[in-house]
């Protein structure tokens, strides 16, 4: 949300560098078959099935195991790839069948090139699109990944090894759309007869390759490291009003030539694509292996966006030469304005989890409630979790809302520069301390049956020991809690891992201690919220205004806090009103002669889509004698029309009084009693004779 943060450039430029364009030497795309790489079967866990480890040639690009998943790789060429998929060699695509397939894991797959020839190179580069995900190394080992690409000069009698994906840790993948660059210079170059293979060698999922290049230079490459976005994936429409978004962005130079001319753009986009914010920005030139931090001089400042789908979208690019991989140089972060939701991450792609077999462990989304924006309800705690053996039946998931002492905070003025954290969070807080000093708001449980999935979105209601509403203050931080112990440590939390959040968004706890999880930014717990504005009336938001129910002269407190401004030009704060016309007529409203500098801004609608209908400025004087400082408007209105009064602090924050006056087109009225108060009544009868009188309405 709001930070404050100078813009900078970190420009380095060091050594010479020639600018010139990397050459194609070969390119197979696998569209059809296999184009002349070789398959060889290793090992299996049976011998006897070792030569049946075999990379395979997939038309759709998709793995077949019973536990991989149904996407596809995203590549340049689309089309067909490579696929060693050791899910399916496991099983044969059945749940029930592990060890049964053609070749049963851990197993051992090998894809051999053809014979390469680089004798005019002095530089050799591989560029090759994948998408890959691991388990462990062999049911046992979980560490990470053993998979590498190996080099030969003399017929395959040696090779040396590089190691790829050894930040993917079990049970994570590589987005789909992953492009990797192997500088293999020092073994390949100037060489006659070559030959490459991919190496997969591990228990559990899947790697497929597609559009394996050779180039004899990398050229121009920058990508975008991290970028700063929303703190959540969905967020209640309030939590954007009179706040923004610092829009940074994190750029390397991967390539081995200066890129020059440098531009940075940053756009808001509707969900049809539109773009209705947009920032761009030329940065000059970066020299290869140097990287920089860019602040966008402007915060992105939303409003009252309509409930929907936005994309957050950056992009880099130097137009002076074509990009090796252009999949790095745009981030685009989906985000969307619900109702009530609040939640970090989209539901798990591809049913990622993470569990602690055998120990007490649980997750934590940490939430952060704005400021500016009233208090919510917590009406259902949503959790994503999969059954690690058959089935969830007998379980239990138990469910905590804790508020954290008002000095915990998650750090992040710095931004993409920070060191995360919860300041001044002790790690060996559990959940027992936090019950015992009363940080726990609201608790419940999930116990599974028969009927419940494997795996899934599950709920739970919150409830507290007094019996109130669960609620979430504004300004404070929280922690949703799911919590697996005793037996239910064998159920796995689903995991987010392909949306990207720079801030410490999960934390983990097992033995009491609360830590990091590896690759913060972008493994997120599967839990979320669903709540609703608590109603209140201290008239500081559009949402929680006080209703005027009668004609007179009202004191208003000042628009000194809450943030809830509308129309927000060069104004904060504001206090807001409401009147129900029960009869057709005009509203007459002023604070002439009161002594304070005001402004008022007149909607009908409601909260949530609001429609200007007058504003009023400096139409009357203040004291006798005096400036015409003071506000005066008068509007007709119509039968059932609600019209919010929003007086904000552009000139003053000072108290101030306003006289209100509604005047029926329907003439003299007499107000009597009905005793029927249900929902949807009203509590007072009008009889009106002639035109023209005011009258106090009550409305229900």
């Amino acid at each position: 949300m709001k930070h404050v943060f100078c813009s900078i450039m970190i420009i380095v430029v060091l050594g010479d560098y020639s600018l010139e364009a990397q050459n194609l030497l070969y390119d197979y795309s696998f569209d059809a078959d296999l184009q002349g790489w070789t398959p060889i079967g290793v090992r299996s866990s049976d011998p006897s099935h070792n030569a049946d480890a075999l990379w395979i040639w997939t038309s759709d690009g998709t793995s077949q195991g019973a536990f991989a998943n149904s996407q596809d790789i995203i590549s340049e060429s689309g089309g067909g790839a490579a696929l060693f998929d050791s899910d399916y060699l496991d099983n044969g695509g059945d749940r029930n069948g592990s060890g049964t397939g053609p070749a049963p894991s851990p197993q051992r797959g090998e894809l051999l090139s053809p014979i390469l020839d680089f004798s005019s190179q002095s530089k050799v580069i591989l560029l090759f699109h994948q998408y890959y995900r691991y388990y462990s190394k062999n049911g046992v080992d979980f560490s990470t990944s053993n998979s590498n690409v190996q080099v030969s000069t003399d017929g395959g009698a040696s090779w040396d090894s590089i190691r790829v994906n050894d930040e993917i840790n079990s049970n994570r993948s590589t987005d789909r759309n992953d492009i990797r660059l192997l500088d293999i210079s020092q073994y390949a170059a100037n060489q006659a007869s070559v030959q490459v293979k991919f190496v997969w060698d591990g228990d559990y999922y899947f790697w497929l390759l597609d559009d394996v290049r050779f180039y004899d230079a990398i050229g121009s490459e920058l990508e975008i490291l991290a970028v700063t976005a929303p703190d959540n994936y969905i967020s209640p429409q309030y939590f954007f009003v009179n706040d923004s978004v610092d829009l940074e962005i994190k750029i390397r130079n991967s390539g081995d030539i200066v890129s020059t001319n440098i531009e940075v753009l940053v756009q808001v986009l509707d969900q049809d694509q539109v773009a209705f914010y947009s920032q761009s920005s030329a940065l000059g030139s970066l020299s290869p292996s140097s990287e920089l931090i860019y602040d966008f001089p402007s915060d992105f400042s939303p409003g009252l966006l309509p409930e929907g789908e936005y994309f957050l979208k950056y992009s880099v690019n130097s137009p002076d030469f074509p990009d090796i991989r252009e999949s790095n140089n745009e981030e685009i972060i989906n985000f969307s304005i619900s109702d009530g939701r609040l939640k970090k991450v989209p539901d798990p792609a591809n049913s990622s989890a993470a569990y602690f077999p055998n120990t007490d462990f649980s997750f934590a989304n940490i939430f952060e409630i704005p400021s500016e924006v009233p208090n919510r309800k917590v009406n259902v705690f949503w959790f994503s979790c999969s059954a690690v053996g058959t089935s969830l039946k007998g379980q239990v998931v138990k469910a905590y809302l804790v508020e954290l002492p008002i000095n915990v905070s998650r750090t992040g003025e710095d931004l993409l520069n920070s060191v995360v954290d919860l300041v001044n969070f002790d790690a060996s807080t559990d959940l027992t301390t936090m019950q015992a000093v009363g940080w726990v708001i609201g608790q419940g449980e999930k116990s599974f049956t028969s009927a419940d999935p494997t795996e899934g979105n599950f709920s739970i209601s919150l409830n507290n020991s007094n019996g109130m509403d669960v609620v979430m203050q504004s300004g404070r931080t929280y922690l949703a809690i799911a919590s697996y112990i005793n037996a239910n440590s064998q159920i796995a939390q689903d995991m987010t891992e392909t949306y990207p959040l720079y801030q410490l968004t999960t934390i983990a706890q097992t033995t009491g201690n609360w830590s990091l999880v590896p690759d913060y930014y972008k493994s997120v717990a599967a839990i979320y919220l669903e709540t609703e504005i608590v109603p209140a009336t201290d008239g500081n938001y559009c949402i929680s205004a006080r209703e005027i129910k009668g004609n007179g002269i009202i004191s208003a407190e000042g628009p000194l806090d809450g943030r809830g401004c509308y129309s927000c030009d060069q104004a904060v704060h504001a206090d807001w009103y409401y009147f129900d016309a029960i009869q057709a007529g005009t509203i007459h409203i002023e604070s002439c002669l009161f002594g304070v500098d005001t402004r008022l801004f007149v909607y009908s609608g409601d909260c949530m889509n609001l429609t200007p209908t007058i504003s009023g400025d400096d139409e009357c004087i203040l004291v006798p004698g005096g400036n015409s400082y003071a506000t005066q408007v008068s509007f007709p209105v119509s039968m059932g029309v609600r019209h919010y009064f929003e007086w904000d602090n552009r000139w003053s924050e000072a108290g101030f009084n306003f006289e209100f006056i509604f005047v029926s087109d329907l003439g003299n009225c007499t107000v009597s009693t009905n005793n029927d108060t249900g929902e949807g009544s009203l509590r007072n009868a009008i009889d009106c004779a002639s035109p023209g009188t005011r009258f106090i309405s009550v409305p229900y």
